[in-house]
């Protein structure tokens, strides 16, 4: 079981519960991400805008806070429309990164490419990894 904690702030939110849950399923399935888990250390600011909802998710080396809204300063942001974010977890990853080889990797590329999915932060060069380990946590291949 992962140790996750939802602020006050996240009560509303429905997409840092989907989120949070997803992670939680998916490490049950793959026990071995549970490492990836204790090794995310930053955190991640994740914006729907067609659902005007937004949250952030701060990593502790083993435990996660998730806040509605912004919190802090985030390492990483990311920003999509909500059926975007969902698909995420859809994504066939080759060592956390998107598969080319894939349909879904192809897709989440094109998406990149043409600003439909947006990634920023300083944390994209500074904290590699923080990326690379949460994908691998939202995925369910």
């Amino acid at each position: 079981m992962l140790n996750i904690t939802m602020d006050k702030s996240a009560e509303d939110v429905g997409l840092a519960g989907m989120l949070s849950d997803l992670m939680q399923q998916n490490v049950q399935q793959h026990p071995e991400r549970q490492a990836d888990f204790d090794a995310l250390c930053g955190s991640i600011f994740i914006e729907a805008k067609d659902a005007e909802v937004s949250l952030t998710m701060e990593f502790s080396c083993g435990a996660l806070v998730v806040y509605g809204g912004i919190h802090g300063k985030p390492d990483v942001f990311i920003s999509a429309d909500s059926a975007t974010i969902l698909d995420l977890s859809n994504a066939k990853l080759f060592h956390g990164l998107p598969d080319l080889t894939h349909k879904s990797g192809q897709e989440m590329i094109q998406k990149l490419i043409l600003g439909e999915l947006k990634m920023k932060g300083m944390g994209l060069l500074l904290k590699p990894m923080l990326l690379i380990r949460f994908t691998k946590l939202l995925s369910v291949s």
